[in-house]
């Protein structure tokens, strides 16, 4: 009887962890995502460049 009981209990633990966790798989692909999008913001922006840009107005700007 105990060891049905104990079967039970670890049927429902093991369906309530499914449910309520990720799985690492999940993760995985959620914060590949999310660098991906990362990447193509920074990539859009380009500092450098826009640094560059002002700089370059800024000295044409001095000249006249």
């Amino acid at each position: 009887m105990q060891n049905v009981k104990l079967g039970l209990k670890i049927q429902n633990f093991q369906k309530n962890s499914l449910i309520l966790g990720f799985t690492l798989v999940e993760l995985l692909i959620a914060i590949s995502i999310v660098a991906i999008l990362v990447l193509m913001v920074l990539l859009t922006l380009n500092y450098k460049s826009q640094i560059q840009k002002a700089r370059d107005t800024k000295r044409k700007n001095d000249l006249s």
